[in-house]
């Protein structure tokens, strides 16, 4: 088995951590859960959410979903012009 990551490189799995520390705080730690699957359930929704949907700033604050429409929409307009 080959090692995936340089041994000793603490900035390597930074977004990995980044990302483990948002969910932690936005889902975990304000949620109640009746049981091993509710939790399952709801993480990989707000997980869902978090990739679907949360605005990002370097998409001009658009969702990745919306964003995705956008460049479709812009796409076909360049399509008819052609």
């Amino acid at each position: 088995m080959k090692v995936s990551m340089c041994k000793g490189n603490a900035y390597e799995n930074a977004h990995a951590e980044s990302l483990f520390k948002t969910i932690k705080y936005q889902e975990i730690n304000i949620s109640e859960y009746s049981n091993e699957n509710d939790m399952t359930l709801k993480i990989f929704s707000y997980i869902k959410k978090y990739n679907e949907r949360r605005p990002h700033s370097a998409l001009n604050g658009m969702s990745p979903l919306d964003y995705k429409k956008f460049l479709l929409k812009k796409q076909k307009n360049n399509d008819n012009f052609n």
